[in-house]
């Protein structure tokens, strides 16, 4: 049988669990001040993914939060470059951008995108039609 007792008030915990450095104090708090200005990918090339496994590890609500803010701030982003991706091409701005953006937002991106081309086929096609 395995039991866990206290032993006073000075005891440490058994076991402790801390967030990875890419959910660190430093860039949750950056990303409170503002999401577009810190490049996910150099935190993790998987940021999203590793913090929604922190997620279903720890109930922390404030981490969600800013996930969240990050998400639908940077998706905007996403969106608007990949609109504008098919008319002035990926310039150096734009290679800059998609270097800062993590695996979901690359997808993101590229669904966008191909959305975007996709659209703008469809509508020549009824133009010629």
């Amino acid at each position: 049988m395995f039991a866990l007792a206290s032993a006073g008030e000075d005891s440490k915990p058994p076991l402790t669990l801390t967030l990875p450095p890419c959910l660190s104090e430093q860039v949750l708090a950056a990303l409170k001040a503002d999401p577009r200005a810190v490049p996910l990918r150099d935190q993790s090339a998987y940021f999203y993914g590793v913090a929604v496994r922190m997620l279903d590890l720890f109930d922390e609500r404030e981490l969600s939060a800013i996930l969240r803010r990050t998400y639908v701030v940077r998706a905007a982003d996403v969106g608007l470059h990949a609109r504008k991706a098919e008319e002035s091409g990926l310039g150096g701005q734009g290679e800059e951008f998609l270097r800062g953006l993590d695996e979901w937002e690359r997808r993101l991106f590229r669904r966008g995108h191909e959305g975007v081309k996709g659209a703008k086929e469809w509508t020549d096609n009824v133009k010629k039609s």
